[in-house]
């Protein structure tokens, strides 16, 4: 169940339990593996936590799930937003600028 993990996930990250929203993050990403939004906070989580390097590994595999929405659904403003954080991640400092100004023009 997708829905219960994610949204609890994203109570507990506002609450400050970091540690325990990774997780539940990361049970959402298992049971639903094509939606985005679950890893993309899952990063940005981790990267609050200073665990670059496994913030690194989930971005490379979230990056894909990424763009594989943005293909079925070009205007998805979130996508752009979320993504950008994810391509930062991975160290590009580029194509986030040019998904930041799509995700402007789409919204």
């Amino acid at each position: 169940m997708f829905e219960p993990n994610y949204y609890f996930a994203r109570t507990r990250f506002h609450q400050g339990r970091v540690g325990e929203a990774i997780e539940l993050f990361k049970t959402a990403s298992e049971m639903d593996p094509t939606e985005y939004q679950s890893r993309c906070l899952r990063i940005q989580a981790l990267r609050g936590l200073g665990r670059k390097e496994e913030s690194v590994a989930e971005a490379a595999e979230a990056i894909q799930v990424v763009e594989k929405n943005l293909r079925w659904n070009p205007d998805d403003a979130r996508a752009y937003h979320l993504g950008a954080g994810t391509l930062v991640a991975l160290g590009d400092t580029e194509r986030p600028k040019c998904w930041l100004h799509r995700e402007a023009s789409s919204g």
